[in-house]
């Protein structure tokens, strides 16, 4: 899809062509990720590397087309941000290993080399992540002379180690290099095929990117310095072994600043929690005092209550029954008068010649005495049981903490007039 289309299909556009204009972004990001999505389909494809050399691009068309890979050689170089060099540095390497022709492209283009050679010669700045940049920019030139067949006649492989030893030194060389797998991106980026980045600026190396450096950075140093190849693989097992206790470091500082953040923010919430716990306490034990207090409220009320109740019970007890002692009272009256006028009644003359009238006046004042004193005896029936009654009431008033008045018991003792008086005798 990098190729140029044929006339039926010029007005589209494809992957490969929006990958392209991505390269010429003024953004640093969409360069990172458009060279890297390039250099992913090189990976283990070594027909596209060659394929991607017949591509050309021309960005001013007062120019003539230059290729791809001349195009990318420039950008890197105009280039000024960090992530876009990496981006670049990224594609070229991928590009160059174990494609011969595509080095001898590279090697063509007039300010490559010159360039790479001042990159790594270069002093690094106050960002620790532009010493990743000389050091790919070594890996390149080491990838150059690895893969070089010696098809490229400016830059063959006894030249470019010749310029490695004379201009920038095997030590200076080999150190930058190794700077690259002791970084803390290379680090993080070797570890999953995925980007851990918390911020755009943080996409600095691939994955895809770190396998291939691993596996050709002993072999370039090797190919750089073939007099001491047993120092060299001690130095990069050593390297490695370093590098591998700084990434344990790095985990075990990441997770203790874990587990202390996480420990503050527990204690900060054991603390929330214990005020809660003693507001909820005091509450309670406000809340129960409360309860304690109203159910001795509730049960004082019904004592009241109720002994409000018989009390009023008992006066109309009380009132009844004076009423009804009132009406004893008369009717024993009446009862007195009636046997005061029997008694004035001369005595009954039972000679048979006596009128009838008289004798009929005899019977019925008789059926009136035998009346008055059946109604008596209803009287004093009901007057005893009013007297139980009261001898009730006043018990419970007693339990129920009433203060009884002595001419109350006095008044309950007594018998009615009609039971202290002794049997009537009726003429």
């Amino acid at each position: 899809t990098l190729l140029s289309p044929s006339y039926e299909d010029s007005n589209l556009v494809t992957c490969g062509q929006l990958l392209c204009s991505g390269l010429y972004s003024h953004d640093s990001l969409s360069n990172w990720l458009s060279a890297v999505a390039l250099s992913h389909t090189l990976i283990e494809n070594p027909a596209q590397r060659e394929n991607l050399l017949r591509v050309l691009l021309s960005p001013d068309p007062n120019y003539r087309p230059v290729t791809l890979i001349h195009q990318v050689a420039l950008l890197f170089q105009q280039s000024s941000k960090v992530q876009s060099k990496l981006g670049f540095l990224i594609l070229l390497a991928t590009w160059l290993s174990h494609c011969h022709l595509a080095v001898k492209h590279f090697l063509e283009v007039p300010t490559a080399i010159p360039y790479l050679t001042a990159q790594v010669g270069s002093t690094i700045g106050e960002d620790d992540n532009e010493e990743l940049v000389p050091g790919l920019c070594a890996f390149v030139m080491g990838i150059c002379i690895l893969f070089n067949d010696g098809s490229a006649s400016s830059y063959n492989k006894d030249a470019l180690l010749h310029l490695v030893s004379n201009r920038i030194g095997l030590e200076v060389f080999s150190a930058k290099l190794c700077e690259v797998s002791r970084h803390e991106q290379y680090s993080r980026a070797s570890k999953k095929p995925q980007p851990t980045a918390t911020k755009p600026d943080e996409l600095l190396l691939d994955y895809e990117f770190c396998k291939l450096f691993k596996v050709l950075e002993s072999m370039i140093i090797k190919a750089v310095n073939p007099k001491e190849p047993t120092n060299s693989s001690t130095e990069i097992v050593e390297n490695g072994l370093v590098s591998e206790y700084k990434d344990v470091i790095r985990e075990q500082d990441k997770r203790i600043a874990d587990l202390q953040s996480r420990c503050d923010v527990l204690e900060r919430e054991k603390g929330e929690l214990k005020n809660s716990l003693e507001q909820l306490s005091s509450t309670m034990s406000r809340i129960s005092d409360e309860n304690t207090l109203l159910k001795a409220q509730l049960h004082s009320g019904s004592l009241q209550d109720n002994n409000h109740n018989l009390a009023i019970q008992v006066d109309g007890w009380r009132a009844e029954c004076a009423q009804k002692d009132t009406t004893i009272q008369s009717l024993e009256a009446e009862l007195q008068r009636l046997h005061f006028n029997a008694s004035q009644i001369p005595p009954l003359d039972l000679n048979p010649s006596a009128p009838k009238e008289s004798q009929h006046h005899d019977v019925d004042l008789q059926s009136e005495v035998d009346r008055l004193t059946n109604d008596m005896d209803n009287l004093m029936d009901l007057l005893a049981d009013q007297d139980r009654k009261l001898a009730l009431y006043r018990e419970l008033l007693k339990a129920h903490g009433e203060k009884i008045d002595d001419d109350d018991d006095t008044e309950l003792d007594s018998p009615p007039p009609s039971q202290q008086s002794p049997e009537h005798n009726i003429v």
